[in-house]
C-alpha cells in the first residue's frame, strides 16, 4: 500500500507539473526503476529476511515500475514504448507473486506441522 500510495503521488505531480520536462534524468529513471525492482526480487529471494527490509523492498516495486514507465516515456516520447513497459509491469508483478508463492510453499515443505494451504 505504502508502494501505491507513492506512486499515485509521483503520477500526479508527472501529469501535472513534469510531463515532457524530464528528458535529461529519464535514464536516472530507468535506471532506478529497475533497480527498484531488483531489490524487490532480490530480497523475495532471500532466505533470512528481516521485516522492515521486506516491506521496503516491497513497497518499492510500485514506485520503481512508474520510474520505468515515466523514464521510457521521457526518453522515446512514445506512449507506445510506454503501454509496453505497463505490459512489462504486468509480468513483474506476477513474478513477484509467483516467487512468493514459491517461498511459501519452501516453507510449508520444511514445517513439521499439518498444512491446509499447500
Amino acid at each position: 500500500m505504502l508502494g501505491s500510495i507513492t506512486a499515485i503521488c509521483l503520477t500526479a505531480i508527472y501529469v501535472l507539473l513534469a510531463q515532457g520536462s524530464l528528458s535529461k534524468v529519464a535514464p536516472a529513471l530507468v535506471f532506478l526503476g529497475f533497480c527498484a525492482l531488483l531489490a524487490t526480487f532480490l530480497v523475495s529471494l532471500v532466505r533470512a529476511r528481516r521485516p522492515l527490509l521486506t516491506i521496503a523492498a516491497n513497497a518499492m516495486m510500485v514506485p520503481g515500475l512508474f520510474l520505468l514507465t515515466a523514464g521510457i516515456l521521457e526518453m522515446t516520447g512514445s506512449f507506445f514504448a510506454a503501454l509496453l513497459v505497463i505490459l512489462f509491469s504486468f509480468l513483474w508483478a506476477d513474478t513477484r507473486i509467483q516467487i512468493s508463492q514459491w517461498r511459501h510453499q519452501m516453507t510449508c515443505r520444511e514445517c513439521q506441522n499439518e498444512c491446509k494451504m499447500y
